[in-house]
């Protein structure tokens, strides 16, 4: 039975269970959202162990280099000990371009870059809103 490791607290792993699923009945709060892996939401790294290729589908090369994995859908066969990442991955500051309510439930956010990002049509992002 694999076990998950965490800020020294170990979890074991029901049967079929996902890392997010096993931290969270734990009590551990672990950002997430669509829990089927598009919004990368539930993003950890493993520091000891190596998770599963299909928990890290999606991800970049450099973040797989480094044992990043998508919580909601790691199935480990063997123990792990896991992080949160210290801060998203990557933030680009935008200025907030354009809004438009589109229906009652969608809205057109227009935003702009101030540098390169690297993006798929239809991907995920998580906007934070700086009130400096």
């Amino acid at each position: 039975m694999a076990h998950i490791r965490y800020r020294q607290q170990h979890f074991a792993l029901a049967a079929d269970e996902t890392v997010l699923d096993c931290l969270t009945r734990n009590g551990v709060a672990v950002p997430s959202s669509c829990r089927s892996g598009a919004c990368q939401t539930c993003l950890m790294r493993a520091s000891t162990g190596t998770p599963p290729e299909r928990a890290q589908r999606g991800l970049k090369d450099s973040q797989k280099a480094q044992n990043f994995f998508l919580a909601c859908v790691c199935r480990p066969d063997t123990s792990l000990t896991v992080l949160l990442p210290d801060h998203p991955a990557e933030t680009t500051p935008v200025t907030v371009r354009g809004l438009e309510l589109l229906n009652d439930e969608v809205m057109r956010v227009v935003l702009e870059c101030h540098s390169p990002i690297d993006y798929r049509p239809g991907q995920f992002i998580r906007l934070f809103f700086d009130r400096t």
